[in-house]
């Protein structure tokens, strides 16, 4: 695994962690990035309006 790839899966795992109200696991710069980046959209109410869009979009799939 290459650098790029391991800042962009501590970003992600900064990410997760935010989303599921933990404090910060890790004292990874991109870590933080993506926990700190995440508390603000959650804060702001954006991801609450991200995932209320995802969940119109996917409610007007049609089953086979």
């Amino acid at each position: 695994m290459n650098y790029d790839e391991q800042a962009y899966l501590e970003f992600i795992d900064g990410q997760n962690d935010a989303i599921e109200l933990l404090s910060p696991q890790s004292n990874s710069y991109y870590y933080l990035q993506g926990w700190h980046d995440t508390k603000r959209r959650l804060a702001s109410g954006e991801l609450c309006w991200v995932f209320q869009e995802q969940k119109t979009e996917y409610s007007q799939w049609e089953e086979f």
